[in-house]
This record gives C-alpha cells, sequence and structure tokens, in this order.
C-alpha cells in the first residue's frame, strides 16, 4: 500500500502544473530566431564587405600610396569570393 501511495504521489506531481510559475517574457523559440536572424545579417554584411574590399585590392588606378595591390585575375577574384560559401 506504501509503494502505491508513492506511485500515485509522483506521478501526480509530474502531471500538475503550478499556477504559481510565470511564462518568461520571451520564450526560447523567439530567442532562437532571433540569433538565427543576427547571424543571418551578419554574415550578408560580411559578403557585402568582401565584394567592396576585393575592388580596393585589386584596383591599381585608385590605390592611396603605400598601399599594397594584388595582381588576381578574375578567376581567383571568383574563387575568394566562392570561399565565403564553402563554410
Amino acid at each position: 500500500m506504501l509503494g502505491l501511495k508513492k506511485t500515485l504521489s509522483r506521478t501526480s506531481i509530474l502531471s500538475s502544473k503550478c499556477p504559481d510559475t510565470e511564462r518568461p517574457l520571451f520564450q526560447i523559440r523567439f530567442i532562437m530566431v532571433f540569433l538565427m536572424f543576427l547571424a543571418d545579417t551578419l554574415g550578408y554584411a560580411m559578403r557585402v564587405n568582401m565584394s567592396i574590399s576585393i575592388i580596393a585590392m585589386t584596383n591599381s588606378n585608385g590605390a592611396v600610396n603605400n598601399v599594397r595591390t594584388f595582381d588576381w585575375d578574375p578567376q581567383i577574384q571568383s574563387i575568394i569570393l566562392s570561399s565565403f560559401f564553402w563554410g
């Protein structure tokens, strides 16, 4: 009889909901969605920065003094730009 009473009290504790608990202000799923949005936005910003900076790195006409420019052909430039998607 004592074992049955312990089992019943355990299941009732597990299945009952406490009315005193409050929900958090933000649920975990909304925090995860915000973090994924932030990561996607930052990744897009990095891709745009690479597209703009590769022009400055290969353009010798508008180069500032004492700044090294690279002699990359379009094939190497496309490999560098596609490396963003490699992971």
